[in-house]
């Protein structure tokens, strides 16, 4: 695309700049990379596309990616370093955990919890109050209607876990 490579973390210092976007799509590289930026005092910034649409009580922690289409309703809390992909909905009081990724086209009904790291694919649905847990990964088009476990792997209309490992992160 003929953008520019800045470099490593430890070439930060040299750029002059308000801040710096982790836009990596691996969960748990983009949490370390965050990690290894702020402990040399950089910002990590948002960036949220023109026309997501987010409600005026969501409350976003620092380095979320929040792309073209998505929609945040209100009592939603974003923490650090989330990706909210294409067209997903995030509806009302969802909590989603630090360097979760929620992919394109994404529906969550109210009140559900997505844990740290937590990776629900393409189109895939989770009713309301349900939870994935942390590093678990839901396929795409899965219909999530009971709570996923940390670090399990669910697909399917319902979803059943597959597997679960010892740790993702």
């Amino acid at each position: 695309m003929g953008l520019a490579v800045l470099g490593t973390v430890a070439g930060l210092d040299s750029y002059d700049c308000d801040g710096f976007v982790v836009g990596i799509g691996d969960n748990a590289i983009r949490a370390s990379i965050s990690q290894s930026v702020r402990s040399r005092r950089r910002r990590i910034v948002n960036a949220i596309h023109p026309t997501a649409t987010l409600a005026p009580d969501v409350r976003l922690g620092a380095g979320v990616m929040i792309c073209a289409g998505a929609i945040v309703n209100t009592g939603a809390v974003i923490s650090d370093g989330v990706i909210l992909n294409t067209g997903c909905t995030i509806d009302h009081h969802n909590y989603i955990g630090a360097h979760a990724h929620v992919a394109p086209g994404v529906h969550l009904g109210g009140d559900v919890r997505v844990g740290e790291g937590a990776l629900l694919g393409i189109g895939a649905v989770v009713i309301p109050g349900r939870q994935v847990g942390d590093w678990a990964v839901v396929g795409a088009g899965s219909v999530v209607i009971t709570d996923i476990p940390p670090h399990a792997t669910a697909i399917g209309v319902p979803s059943r876990v597959l597997e679960r490992s010892s740790s993702r992160s």
